[in-house]
């Protein structure tokens, strides 16, 4: 590994600064560590969820364990829209005229 350079700033109490550069000699690399334990799989076994604002939902899995994740507050209400353009004008039926088949 390459050696690592770093400057060091310092400010005095009489308000001047100095700096002080130095190299910091890097070592080898260490020897990889022992492989860790086989870890334990869960499943989502239930999940309580709430409609309510500030109400919470509540996953339990299935090694008992439970997660509880809260519901946002509602915001405010937006703005009122601009009203829409007017839509075309429908045809009227002036006749009708109903025969037997």
């Amino acid at each position: 590994m390459a050696d690592k350079t770093y400057k060091l700033n310092f400010t005095l109490s009489d308000g001047t600064t100095q700096s002080v550069q130095f190299t910091a000699p890097q070592g080898e690399k260490g020897a990889t560590g022992a492989t860790g334990a086989a870890g334990t799989s869960v499943a989502v076994s239930n999940v309580s969820e709430s409609t309510a604002d500030g109400g919470s939902n509540v996953v339990k899995f299935s090694d008992g364990k439970t997660l509880t994740v809260k519901n946002g507050s509602k915001g405010s209400t937006g703005a009122k829209g601009d009203t829409g353009a007017t839509g075309a004008q429908g045809v009227g039926i002036t006749n009708i005229t109903i025969t037997e088949v």
